[in-house]
This record gives C-alpha cells, structure tokens and sequence, in this order.
C-alpha cells in the first residue's frame, strides 16, 4: 500500500487506495482485471488504484515514497 492512505498524510475523502502487487511469479493476464471488477463492485467509500510492479516503469517506482508503503501479506490459511 503507498500513497496519502499508506503514510496517512494528504488523505481526503476521495483519495484512492494505491496498492502495489509485488508478487514473485507473473500473475495470468486475467487476474489483474478480475481483482479491479471485484474492487468496482465492493462496498469500499474510496476507488482503488493497483500497480503491478513488475509492468510498472522506473519513473512511476521511483516516485513511490521511500517509508511510505505499507506492506500488507495474506493471511494463513489458518485465519481464513
């Protein structure tokens, strides 16, 4: 997670939730899209923006704050 909602500051009413899926093997092309219809459809008061790192460009990486990102991980299989 980065942005005003990750470091808490500059956060609005309508700032967007930024995520970026660091994920150690290539995600299928269906995933990404599937994961923004079901965000769409949520009932979350904010819109989510989602950035793929490994299709992201140098520039946009590099403007990610350094301390400003979050890191969010799933929850074992014994939470769910």
């Amino acid at each position: 997670m980065f942005g005003s909602r990750a470091t808490g500051r500059g956060v609005r009413a309508l700032s967007d939730l930024a995520l970026l899926i660091d994920s150690p093997v290539e995600l299928p092309l269906i995933v990404l899209p599937d994961v923004r219809e079901a965000l769409a459809a949520s009932h979350l008061p904010f819109s989510v923006d989602l950035l793929e790192r490994r299709n992201a460009d140098t520039k946009s990486l590099t403007q990610l704050e350094p301390g400003g990102m979050t890191e969010l991980r799933p929850l074992s299989a014994e939470h769910g």
